[in-house]
C-alpha cells in the first residue's frame, strides 16, 4: 500500500477507536441520570467558597448551561402576582450566616404544594443549569433531576 493511502487510513481507524472508547461507555438507548454524572458538586463546599462559586456560576452562566449541578440548602418559595406563579429556590448560606446565595429550580411535573418540601427544610438538588425568558428578562434555574429532603 502506498504511504499517501496508509496515513489517512490509520488516522481514520484511530478516530474510530477513540470514538468507540469514549462513546461506548453507556449502552445505546440506556438512560443515564443527571444525578449519576454531576459536573459541579457544591455539596462539599462551605462558607465563603460556596458563595463565591455560586456567584461565579451566575456571572459566567453561559459556561454552565447544560451542566449538571448538585447543591444543598434550605427550600424557599415565593408567589409573584404579575406572573401568577410560585417560584422555588434552594438557598445556601455561608459560615457566618451573612450571605445567602442559591438557585431557582423547576421540578418537572411535580405539583405544588403537595410534592414540595416544607419551607426551610434542608434539601439536596441535582439538576441541569438552564435558562428561560420571562417579561423580557433572562432567568437561570436548575431543571431538577433529583430532589431529596435531608
Amino acid at each position: 500500500m502506498k504511504k499517501h493511502i496508509v496515513v489517512p487510513l490509520l488516522c481514520a481507524l484511530l478516530l474510530c477507536a477513540v470514538s468507540v472508547f469514549f462513546g461506548g461507555c453507556s449502552a445505546r438507548g440506556a438512560s443515564v441520570s443527571v444525578a449519576d454524572s454531576v459536573d459541579v458538586d457544591l455539596t462539599n463546599l462551605g462558607g465563603t467558597l460556596l458563595s463565591a462559586e455560586i456567584i461565579n456560576i451566575m456571572r459566567n452562566s453561559g459556561e454552565y448551561l447544560g451542566k449538571a449541578i448538585k447543591v444543598t440548602g434550605s427550600y424557599q418559595n415565593g408567589f409573584y402576582a404579575p406572573t401568577g406563579r410560585y417560584y422555588h429556590y434552594v438557598i445556601t448560606k455561608d459560615g457566618d450566616d451573612c450571605c445567602r446565595e442559591g438557585f431557582e429550580f423547576m421540578w418537572g411535573d411535580h405539583l405544588f404544594p403537595d410534592d414540595f418540601p416544607q419551607m426551610q427544610e434542608q434539601i439536596e438538588v441535582t439538576g441541569v443549569f438552564s435558562k428561560y425568558e420571562e417579561r423580557g428578562l433572562t432567568f437561570y434555574y436548575l431543571e431538577v433531576d433529583d430532589l431529596t429532603v435531608l
